[in-house]
């Protein structure tokens, strides 16, 4: 529909005041599609077009708390718009945080996505924390190599991108395959990211090391840390393992000052 509209409101009873002055929308890179354009009070801006990237920046020249637009047609060659979503942002100091996933998905599906590398690169990320693994190692036969080679499939796409990206490459829980026995893949990946983390220096955060390994979600089912079907965890246990990686970060961020100083 060349009249679509979308609105986005930041939730007025939110202490925090998440206002933008840079709205960055990610479209396909496909040229007959419609224009799409700020809409309601948004006031004066300045747009940044990429058609090859399929991405558009509308810069605000002051901060907002809702976010309108609507789509034009402008020409009869154009055909039709493709939305895969906005990144809301603004100048002040601090980090942007973007968080992406989606139940069941394995590295075969963020190589199907085709955008996905370029879309990266228009975010321009510093750190990548990349949690994989716990669907492509549930089967009954797990094949480490094709893991192995999936994985770099993945990163050199990233890497072509964002090279100067770092990453973290985060193994996965411990967990029951079918609910009946532990599932011995997640140990196999462990060593497939070891390779990982030796072929492109990176580092590692190991959920599946800080449970105790092999075995060890029946003792937080028992502890109330992990669900009955001992693959996903309960809020609490979430909230621990976001814990101990936040924590390691800012172990190694304390050994870095240090370092710094005796230079």
């Amino acid at each position: 529909d060349p009249n679509a509209a979308i609105t986005i409101i930041m939730n007025p009873s939110n202490p925090i005041a998440y206002d933008f002055n840079e709205v960055k929308v990610f479209t396909a890179p496909f040229a007959n599609m419609y224009d799409i354009v700020p809409a309601g009070e948004m006031g004066a801006y300045t747009v940044t077009k990429i058609d090859s990237l399929g991405y558009i920046s509308f810069k605000f020249a002051k901060y907002q708390t809702v976010a309108s637009f609507r789509l034009m047609k402008n020409s009869e060659m154009q055909k039709s718009f493709t939305l895969y979503g906005f990144s809301l942002e603004n100048d002040n100091p601090g980090i942007t945080y973007h968080s992406i996933g989606i139940n069941g998905a394995s590295l075969g599906s963020w190589l199907r996505c085709q955008h996905f590398a370029r879309q990266l690169k228009m975010l321009k990320p510093d750190w990548m924390l990349i949690l994989l693994g716990t669907n492509d190692g549930y089967v009954q036969n797990f094949n480490p190599e094709r893991f192995y080679s999936s994985y770099v499939d993945l990163i050199s796409r990233i890497k072509q991108y964002c090279p100067d990206i770092v990453i973290t490459f985060v193994v996965p829980n411990d967990c029951y395959l079918f609910r009946r026995r532990p599932n011995p893949a997640t140990e196999e990946q462990e060593k497939q990211v070891l390779r990982l983390v030796a072929k492109y220096h990176e580092s590692m955060f190991s959920v599946y090391d800080c449970m105790g390994g092999f075995g060890s979600s029946k003792i937080w089912a028992e502890r109330g840390m992990m669900a009955a079907d001992k693959v996903h965890m309960t809020v609490s246990g979430y909230k621990l393992c976001a814990n101990m990686l936040f924590n390691a970060f800012l172990r190694t961020y304390d050994w870095y000052l240090d370092a710094e100083k005796t230079r």
